[in-house]
């Protein structure tokens, strides 16, 4: 028995791939994810109501899902055909259009851009989604708040930005990586872009000030070496 966990808190967790564990494994062995802890948007994808699953919770997938993410107040999975799933805070239609409800119960992701597009990881931060496609061939981007410009497109406001592509001139993406209100992008060169608030410098830029479209980190911040993970 294999059992994948993910902690639905108030802190992010990095994206794990399922599809890669299960290879490295090298059986079919039947497989379930475990949810627990802040569920005040529904965002551990269980059957719980309360506000806090305070032990492992079955979430109740009905399919094989590959990858997934947890963010502040909502949680995604990726399943086999790379479609998006995911529950909790839907504010400013963050996860569905078709419900006006603050909160979304676990479901397939309503979003009439992402329909029929297949994708192969996620991150989250606190107001903004990044996904990159199947292959690694764009990174899109939504949310209910691009104050920070920490979606890489769109207008920096405290509005929200419907997904569309990060312009990164076409380079092949590995990994993605949210912070609250910053993103970062590895390609498969081992080149990082960044975007968003930059107040604490996370953007390594040399600067303070945010960015709202991705730009590269300098060749020079990095010694030259490229980047594995991040």
């Amino acid at each position: 028995l294999l059992c994948t966990m993910t902690m639905m808190s108030l802190a992010a967790t990095a994206p794990l791939n399922l599809a890669e564990e299960m290879s490295n494994n090298g059986s079919e062995e039947e497989r379930f994810i475990l949810s627990w802890g802040s569920n005040s948007c529904r965002q551990s994808l269980t059957d719980e109501a309360s506000a806090v699953v305070p032990s492992p919770r079955v979430v109740p997938c009905k399919r094989a899902m590959r990858s997934l993410a947890a963010g502040w107040e909502n949680s995604l999975l990726i399943d086999g055909m790379g479609s998006l799933w995911g529950g909790g805070a839907n504010r400013g239609h963050w996860l569905s259009e078709e419900s006006n409800d603050e909160q979304v119960h676990f479901a397939r992701l309503d979003l009439v851009e992402l329909d029929g597009v297949p994708f192969e990881a996620v991150q989250m931060g606190r107001d903004h989604t990044l996904a990159v496609l199947e292959g690694g061939r764009a990174v899109i981007s939504w949310g209910p708040s691009n104050e920070f410009g920490q979606i890489g497109h769109g207008l920096p406001y405290r509005s929200r930005v419907r997904p569309g592509v990060v312009h990164l001139s076409g380079i092949t993406v590995k990994q993605v990586a949210c912070g609250e209100y910053h993103s970062l992008v590895l390609t498969a060169h081992g080149e990082v872009f960044a975007f968003g608030s930059n107040l604490h410098g996370a953007l390594g830029s040399g600067r303070r000030d945010p960015q709202e479209q991705a730009e590269r980190v300098g060749s020079n911040h990095l010694r030259g070496m490229p980047i594995r993970g991040i």
